[in-house]
C-alpha cells in the first residue's frame, strides 16, 4: 500500500482540499502561504493503493493500461518520454471529464 498508515492519507486528503499552507523554514517564524496543488499518486497495487474510506470523494482511481509496443525490448523508453506520454494521457483525460460534466451539467 503506497499511503499505509492512515495519518498519512489524512494529511493528503487535508492538502488536496486547503486553501493556505503554514510553512515553516528553519529558525524562521510560521508563514501562511496560499496552496494549491493536485497530486498524482502511482502504484501497483489495484486494489488499495491508498486508505480510502467508502464515502470519499477527493480520491480517483484510475488504472492506466500499458503501453502497446510491439517490440519492448528494441525500443527502449526513456524516462522524460514516458512522462511526456502520461502528460498528454492526463490532458486527455482531464478534458474528456470536463467535457463530461459540461454535458451532464455535473460541477464536482
Amino acid at each position: 500500500m503506497l499511503l499505509s498508515r492512515r495519518e498519512d492519507s489524512e494529511r493528503l486528503k487535508n492538502l488536496s482540499t486547503v486553501l493556505t499552507y503554514k510553512m515553516e523554514a528553519k529558525g524562521k517564524d510560521r508563514n501562511e502561504v496560499q496552496f494549491f496543488a493536485k497530486f498524482v499518486l502511482c502504484s501497483n497495487n489495484e486494489s488499495f493503493p491508498v486508505i480510502i474510506d467508502p464515502e470519499e470523494i477527493r480520491y480517483w482511481v484510475r488504472k492506466v493500461e500499458p503501453l502497446k509496443i510491439p517490440n519492448r525490448s528494441a525500443k527502449k523508453s526513456s524516462p522524460r518520454r514516458e512522462m511526456q506520454t502520461f502528460s498528454k494521457r492526463s490532458e486527455r483525460l482531464s478534458a474528456s471529464l470536463g467535457e463530461e460534466k459540461a454535458t451532464t451539467g455535473n460541477t464536482n
